[in-house]
């Protein structure tokens, strides 16, 4: 895969909540808090992330992920191989 799209994670997000997730350009930066998405499944979204992809993402860095965006840097970044933190 060289890239995880925008369109990659709006499929993920939006079978995680069971619905349209309101996942798209104009919201990758909000909070997902204010896109009705807990924490839990956001925990979720990048398990299943994880789990496609093969590699791991400790809570730690699950923590750190607030965004759509930082969920795109964050994995694109792990896809490239370079180091993070």
């Amino acid at each position: 895969m060289a890239a995880f799209t925008l369109a990659d994670l709006k499929v993920i997000t939006d079978a995680c909540v069971g619905g349209d997730s309101g996942l798209g350009p104009e919201t990758v930066d909000t909070p997902f808090e204010e896109l009705d998405i807990d924490s839990l499944a956001v925990y979720e979204i990048v398990t299943r992330v994880e789990e496609s992809l093969h590699f791991g993402v400790t809570d730690d860095e699950i923590d750190l992920l607030h965004t759509g965006q930082q969920i795109l840097d964050f994995v694109n970044t792990k896809l490239t191989g370079v180091s993070i933190g």
